[in-house]
């Protein structure tokens, strides 16, 4: 079912048409979709940029200290603590209570699920998913098209494309299509 919604979310016509009588109004919008290859998708074929205006969002629960980037289309949602000297790049999501070390960097087009934790020094490449009560210890790099599954402890770098589970965090799955989540 969940494959099927996502054929209909990206597979007809523009996502957006029923939205359309909105984009007159001079709203800004965030695209908090979960799964960063549907909103990679929607932001590169289904966004017309020039007429829907994208901004970043931190919700006021939030805790943002000093010297930090954060790039437009990303937000960040409530009880999330962000460190100091953190750059997020663009349409990244930040999901609940998530916890992020000093000097970490966060490409675009990546989500953390509620309760993740990263340690300072972290990198994470672009189209990652990490989900819900992940640690990752410090100085830790995760390459793109990454899923980290619920509850894992990843202690070095991944660095092949692929899903990866358990503590500490292995592979246990190729990514069959670009786009596959689990």
């Amino acid at each position: 079912m969940k494959q099927d919604v996502i054929k209909n979310v990206i597979g007809r016509g523009s996502f957006f048409t029923e939205l359309s009588a909105f984009f007159h109004l001079n709203y800004s919008y965030v695209i908090a979709i979960q799964n960063p290859y549907i909103r990679r998708r929607i932001v590169e074929n289904e966004i017309d940029k020039e007429k829907i205006q994208l901004y970043k969002a931190l919700v006021h629960s939030s805790c943002l200290m000093y010297s930090n980037e954060i790039e437009y289309g990303s937000i960040i949602c409530p009880m999330s603590l962000i460190s100091c000297n953190v750059k997020i790049g663009q349409f990244v999501v930040i999901d609940r209570m998530c916890n992020i070390g000093h000097d970490c960097i966060i490409h675009d087009f990546v989500t953390l699920a509620p309760s993740v934790t990263l340690s300072g020094h972290c990198e994470i490449d672009s189209n990652v998913y990490i989900g819900s009560g992940v640690l990752l210890k410090e100085n830790v790099h995760i390459c793109s098209d990454v899923t980290v599954g619920i509850g894992a402890t990843v202690i070095k770098d991944i660095t092949e494309s692929g899903t990866y589970a358990g503590v500490p965090a292995i592979k246990i799955k190729d990514i069959s299509k670009k786009g596959q989540i689990i």
